[in-house]
């Protein structure tokens, strides 16, 4: 049997985006199927975001993620993640995707955070000046082509990015504004952040709450309303400029892969407000 260690744990009863007091809306188990330990899912009453309590200090997750822990990732997931075949046409079809706000193609820096088994990022260092990897799992070995570091207080100082990915990251985190702020510290004039995240506004999440294939403790901690994307975004600096509702269609093999924010944002200044991306 395998138990969260409590003394890299606390207490979170606040809300981690707004300060906000919250409820418990469900109880739930880990990932690890041989742990029991359960977990409150607690909703803001200000912003609705949901998160993970307690939350796991960010030093306990690194270190849980750099050991293949199965209380952030299932049997097996790294193992998948190295032996993954290389898919070219959707690597290239996503980075059309991703860039088309962007003003120049040509000389530009991009950071990924969370780079997972490199194709993104490989694909990537062949278009970018510069190219920087962030990726905490024992998988990031499968990266040869860019320069990937564990920490993102890895990078040498002094580096600034124009394209920043941060794809199924923030969920991971304990503290997801503290890494948004981070990132607005590295980004040049008009960088653009591009990423994706669990939406706890999607009918999936409201009707299953703690059984939605989102709930995933110790892997996922943070779902986002789009009032606590906004936000979080505000709070550390970043304009948003499309705010999307990924829900899939309801069919439930396509459930977990579809609950999701899409967003796109920028380093300028300007703040946005809820109502200007609700559905």
């Amino acid at each position: 049997m395998q138990f969260i260690e409590k003394s890299k744990v606390d207490e979170c009863s606040l809300c981690p985006i707004c300060s906000g007091e919250s409820d418990i809306i469900d109880i739930v188990k880990t990932i690890n199927p041989d742990a029991m330990d359960n977990c409150n899912l607690r909703r803001c009453h200000n912003c609705s975001h949901w998160w993970i309590d307690p939350m796991p200090r960010q030093q306990y997750l690194s270190h849980l993620y750099a050991d293949n822990s199965e209380f952030v990732v299932n049997k097996g997931y790294a193992e998948e993640q190295v032996e993954k075949e290389v898919n070219y046409k959707s690597i290239e079809d996503y980075f059309t995707k991703i860039t088309h706000a962007m003003k120049q193609l040509d000389n530009f820096n991009y950071l990924e955070v969370g780079s997972g088994n490199g194709h993104l990022l490989n694909y990537m260092s062949r278009k970018a000046n510069l190219c920087y990897g962030v990726e905490p799992g024992c998988w990031k070995k499968a990266n040869s082509r860019a320069n990937v570091v564990s920490d993102i207080n890895d990078i040498p100082k002094g580096i600034f990015f124009d394209l920043i990915m941060i794809q199924d990251v923030l969920e991971h985190l304990a503290d997801p504004i503290h890494m948004l702020t981070k990132l607005r510290s590295m980004a040049n004039d008009d960088c653009l952040i591009t990423g994706g995240f669990p939406n706890s506004e999607s009918p999936q999440a409201q009707q299953l709450k703690g059984k939605w294939a989102m709930v995933r403790p110790l892997g996922h901690l943070h779902f986002f309303s789009s009032d606590s994307v906004i936000k979080a975004l505000n709070k550390s600096n970043w304009r948003i400029i499309s705010l999307r509702n990924c829900s899939a269609p309801h069919l439930a093999d396509e459930w977990i892969n579809k609950d999701q924010w899409s967003f796109q944002a920028r380093s300028a200044g300007g703040l946005f407000e809820v109502s200007h991306f609700r559905s």
